[in-house]
């Protein structure tokens, strides 16, 4: 099974506690952004963060967001 390899952003360990404590929300975290290796996409939709296109990908269990546009990653997702 071939995997591909995309930016996906998470939030760092101290924000995600902030924000599970309530002490901050989501919109006030900047996220970091790390590589992850995917072997399964169910779906990929168009995203927005403050007017930026970015890319949410549909997995079976779970939702990533990268940020680059449809367009890019649908074009990634071609050359397999």
């Amino acid at each position: 099974m071939k995997g591909i390899e995309l930016p996906v952003l998470f939030l760092n360990g101290n924000d995600l506690q902030l924000t599970e404590l309530g002490v901050k929300s989501e919109d006030e975290c900047v996220p970091e952004v790390r590589n992850v290796l995917l072997y399964r996409i169910a779906a990929a939709s168009p995203h927005f963060l403050e007017e930026k296109e970015c890319t949410c990908i549909h997995t079976a269990s779970q939702d990533f967001i990268c940020p680059m546009p449809l367009k890019e990653v649908e074009r990634i997702l071609n050359g397999l």
